[in-house]
C-alpha cells in the first residue's frame, strides 16, 4: 500500500480538497473509519463514533459522495473505502494521540466482543494494539500470532511479528522472560 508521504503533492492536495468539501460530521466519520482499515464493519464504526449524532446520515452522505461503498457481497453491514489513497490521506491527518486512542478503544472492544475466541482475531488485536503503543498487549497477541504463523507454515510472518514484538520490548525495556520467549521466533531461518 502506498503511504500518503509517497503521494505526489498534487494528488494529496486534490484528495484533501475533496475531503474538505464534506460537511463536518461525515468528514469526522470518514476520519474515524480510516483507523479501522480499508474495509470495516458498520458496528465497529458505530462503537468508535459514538459521539456522532447522525451516523446513518453521515454514512449515506459518504456513500452518495463516493468516499465509501457498501459491500453487497458480505452478510454483515460491511463498508469499504472506495480509494485506498483517500483512506491513507485521512489516516495521516489524524493527530497521533487521537489515532492511538481510537486504535486502543477498537482493540479493547474487539477483545470484549470476542472473549473466549481471541485466537481468531489475534492478528487484528496485534495490529490495533501496535498502533495504540500498548506494549503488554502487543507482546501477548504478537507471541500468539507468531506461534499461529509458524503452525500455519508461514515463517516470514512469524519473523515479521516477532521483530515488532522485540522492538516494543526493547523500547519499553521489557522483562527478560518476555524477551526470552520472543527471541526464538526472530532467529528462525526462512526456508
Amino acid at each position: 500500500m502506498i503511504s500518503s508521504d509517497e503521494l505526489p503533492a498534487t494528488i494529496q492536495q486534490a484528495v484533501e480538497e475533496g475531503i474538505e468539501r464534506l460537511p463536518d460530521e461525515p468528514r469526522e466519520v470518514l476520519s474515524i473509519a480510516s483507523v479501522l482499515g480499508k474495509s470495516f464493519e458498520f458496528a465497529h464504526l458505530e462503537a468508535l463514533a459514538s459521539e456522532v449524532e447522525d451516523l446513518d446520515g453521515a454514512i449515506e452522505t459518504l456513500i452518495r459522495s463516493g468516499f465509501i461503498e457498501e459491500d453487497r457481497q458480505s452478510r454483515t453491514d460491511r463498508l469499504t473505502f472506495s480509494s485506498g489513497v483517500v483512506r491513507e490521506v485521512l489516516y495521516a491527518s489524524i493527530p497521533r494521540r487521537k489515532r492511538r486512542i481510537l486504535h486502543k478503544k477498537h482493540a479493547s472492544d474487539l477483545e470484549k466482543k470476542n472473549q473466549g475466541r481471541l485466537d481468531r482475531i489475534c492478528a487484528q488485536l496485534f495490529e490495533h494494539y501496535s498502533h495504540a503503543d500498548e506494549t503488554e498487549k502487543v507482546i501477548e497477541y504478537g507471541l500468539l500470532l507468531a506461534k499461529k504463523s509458524l503452525d500455519a507454515f508461514s515463517p516470514k510472518d512469524a519473523i515479521r511479528v516477532a521483530k515488532i514484538v522485540l522492538d516494543f520490548m526493547v523500547e519499553e525495556e521489557g522483562d527478560r522472560s518476555s524477551i526470552a520467549q520472543a527471541k526464538p521466533f526472530s532467529r528462525r531461518r526462512i526456508a
